[in-house]
């Protein structure tokens, strides 16, 4: 990777320049830093080799599968990998049908690349609501992209009983 650099920081006695790594492939990279003062003289200074990363972790829902039916306390599963560098943390949101978020819950790595945490849906209103993960890796790189739709129902089912009433006989017809 071939950068001209025409300007950076001096700060007591230490040059510095901010490279935007947007440009370049993720993976291992070769730097060749040189310096040129004014009179045109040239030095290489330094040669360095480092991880370019601007890739977020990936991440796939395990459970719940979208449009499960949720009640009590249920676990939410993902799978999370970051392939240049390593997962730094893992939450997940519930929001609302309005947008809102009403809880944010942290993603305990459990081995594997494999982020839980436990939904308690008691309190919550039954209705449709979005889980989102966010997944950050050591370098800042987040996925705030995946996201599945769930129901949460907490209502027991009402049921009633027409026929036969209470204390009546029933019989079929020969």
């Amino acid at each position: 990777v071939a950068l001209s650099l025409f300007s950076g920081t001096i700060s007591s006695g230490q040059w510095s320049v901010l490279l935007d790594t947007k440009g370049l492939a993720n993976g291992m990279q070769n730097f060749t830093f040189l310096t040129t003062d004014h009179a045109g003289n040239t030095h290489n200074t330094l040669f360095i080799t480092a991880l370019v990363d601007n890739q977020a972790p990936s991440v796939v829902f395990n459970t719940p599968m979208i449009g499960a039916n949720l009640t009590g306390i249920q676990f939410i599963n993902a799978t999370v990998i970051d392939a240049l560098t390593s997962v730094s943390t893992v939450s997940f949101n519930l929001i609302n049908s309005a947008g809102i978020t009403l809880l944010t819950l942290q993603g305990t790595n459990s081995g594997s690349n494999f982020y839980t945490t436990p939904l308690n849906t008691n309190g919550f209103s039954d209705g449709i609501y979005t889980i989102a993960a966010f997944a950050n890796d050591t370098l800042g790189n987040i996925n705030a992209s995946e996201n599945i739709t769930v129901v949460i129902d907490t209502t027991a089912p009402q049921a009633s009983l027409e026929l036969p009433r209470n204390n009546t006989f029933v019989s079929t017809p020969s």
